[in-house]
């Protein structure tokens, strides 16, 4: 597969989970700034997805940019390969969120063996932008839902 239409695959499966695409990830990786000490090869993956995107901006803006002078095969791979990792839940995201889920559910456990000492842990990855979005909704169709219950509950007991 060539650069690009890796690129593009992987930028669309981007934007599935965070309503934004490789820039959404990208700046949810800057937003923690302790993914480092909790996923091995963090700091390695934020920078090939700059680089990449930057070549990706290059060869879509610049006149005389073209894929063969900018890329290699090993690029398109890759990509390809951190886009197998986010299927399969082994990005550097999906690792970290896993990693602050660990922690959290140890510092709760040792919290409540403790005389009040708290462990720290860090700040878990915003949720998907998209389900955010829709929290309302799904809060009034629940709420509507276990309304309608509570009428036909009572309607029953008459």
């Amino acid at each position: 597969m060539s650069f690009m239409q890796s690129y593009k695959r992987l930028d669309v499966l981007c934007r599935d989970m965070n309503g934004i695409g490789i820039s959404g990830y990208i700046a949810d990786m800057e937003q923690l700034t302790n993914g480092r000490l909790f996923v091995d090869g963090w700091e390695k993956d934020y920078r090939l997805l700059k680089h990449y995107r930057h070549i990706r901006n290059r060869i879509a803006h610049d006149v005389d940019a073209t894929e063969d002078a900018l890329c290699t095969a090993e690029d398109a791979a890759w990509i390809e390969e951190f886009y197998g990792h986010i299927l399969n839940q082994t990005d550097p995201l999906a690792v970290y969120c896993k990693a602050s889920l660990q922690q959290k559910s140890v510092r709760r456990t040792a919290e409540s063996f403790s005389s009040g000492i708290s462990c720290a842990s860090p700040s878990l990855p915003r949720p998907n932008r998209k389900l955010n979005a829709n929290l309302p909704l799904i809060v009034t169709l629940l709420a509507g839902g276990a309304a309608v219950f509570i009428l036909l509950i009572l309607l029953f007991l008459q």
